[in-house]
């Protein structure tokens, strides 16, 4: 995980990065939310959102907290150019001697889990950014696979712009779809379409960024309220 996450993960002497840990805080009803899917019997999860709201962030931090009590993959869609099958199964021999092809892969992962009675978790963030053209179809294809297994989980992150697309080839509804609504409400400023969506910060979140952020920076200032209505962007 922290290998895949290498190019977006970072440190406080280098907060330019996407994610950084020790500035991260936990969004509460994101947190609730994934550890509901957790918990259940659905095999897919989503977070969506617009540009900038946060999703690398949530993921990561969920990714990183899951690697806890389960077995965690963690692939950014923009830096990988082949089938999230194909990594994984790339990954899993680098670990273990017999070889896993891409279309077994998710069997034996539900055979790992099964055997050390854990959950599967499979992170890809930004699908968005992916230059597979076929990245709608392999999603639609792993949920409909996972479909049928006991441990193995999906979770994505997508931009609200494409998300339609994601779950729509031909103006058909992918198995992907079919998996998310199994756990999630249809969002109305999204066409009804299933997801988690992460959206501005709340002031409860805001006041627990907030000194935080002024402790790590050793900031002693004040946030004025202009740039506290700012800074829920």
């Amino acid at each position: 995980v922290l290998n895949r996450m290498g190019p977006i993960i970072g440190s406080v002497d280098d907060p330019t990065s996407k994610f950084v840990k020790e500035l991260y805080c936990n969004r509460p009803n994101l947190l609730f939310d994934f550890n509901e899917f957790l918990n259940s019997d659905a095999k897919a999860y989503s977070i969506v959102g617009s540009a900038g709201v946060g999703k690398t962030n949530a993921i990561c931090s969920l990714a990183l907290q899951t690697l806890e009590s389960n077995f965690v993959f963690f692939y950014n869609a923009s830096i990988i150019n082949k089938s999230p099958l194909e990594h994984i199964a790339q990954d899993l021999n680098v670990v273990f001697s017999g070889k896993s092809t891409s279309d077994l892969v998710l069997k034996k992962l539900d055979e790992i889990g099964l055997f050390i009675n854990k959950n599967i978790v499979i992170f890809i963030d930004a699908i968005d950014e992916s230059r597979n053209a076929d990245i709608s179809l392999e999603l639609s294809e792993m949920s409909l696979a996972c479909r049928n297994l006991t441990k193995v989980k999906i979770c994505i992150s997508c931009k609200t712009s494409i998300w339609e697309k994601i779950l729509k080839i031909n103006g058909t509804h992918t198995h992907l779809f079919e998996e998310l609504n199994k756990f999630h409400r249809p969002i109305h400023q999204i066409n009804n379409k299933p997801g988690f969506l992460l959206d501005d910060f709340t002031d409860l979140e805001l006041n627990t960024i907030i000194p935080l952020y002024k402790n790590i920076f050793k900031f002693k200032g004040q946030i004025s309220e202009k740039l506290l209505k700012e800074l829920h962007n």
